[in-house]
């Protein structure tokens, strides 16, 4: 893997991690922010609206943060996950070798790129007027919904107990937009 002797543990007292401990925190983060965007999504359309806002995903986080450490599956969930990143790993591994021959083929291909980057200024055009759709607030009754909806209520009333949620609590409420 990597180095990672750079990681501080951001209160100056240096960590080290082995490689197993890295993989596994790198597999809670991930499977905490796939499930925050996962809740954002379905906010999304339960708000009847088209794209993911930065407040969505700040709302999600905190959703997340309450209810991620109580989960009796979260690790279950982050070794699966892990598993799946390692896999990737391995078929990406096998894909390199298969692109190292193709490479030839590829210059070919870079012509028709050409002609798509002409598209894509359209399509840039249209994502800036989809960007300032409106925020709406859901009416749905689900309970993710009623939770968001509450949300500043539960979040204030949350007392953190493990470190994990306490370093979510922190520094999901320094994140301001």
């Amino acid at each position: 893997m990597s180095d990672y002797s750079f990681m501080k543990a951001g209160s100056g007292d240096e960590i080290q991690l082995s490689e197993k401990q890295i993989e596994e925190m790198q597999s809670l983060i991930l499977l905490f922010a796939e499930n925050t965007f996962k809740n954002a999504a379905e906010y999304v359309k339960h708000a009847k609206r088209n794209i993911i806002q930065l407040r969505d995903i700040h709302n999600c986080m905190k959703v997340e943060a309450m209810v991620f450490c109580q989960k009796d599956h979260t690790l279950q969930e982050a070794k699966k996950l892990l598993q799946e990143i390692k896999n990737e790993k391995t078929d990406e591994d096998d894909d390199d070798e298969e692109d190292d021959e193709n490479d030839e083929e590829d210059d070919d291909e870079n012509d028709e790129e050409e002609d798509d980057d002409e598209n894509d200024e359209e399509d840039d055009e249209n994502d800036e007027e989809e960007d300032e759709e409106e925020y709406t607030v859901s009416q749905c009754s689900c309970p993710l919904c009623g939770i968001i909806r509450d949300l500043d209520q539960y979040w204030d009333a949350w007392k953190p107990e493990t470190p994990l949620e306490i370093s979510l609590k922190k520094n999901i409420d320094k994140f301001n937009f």
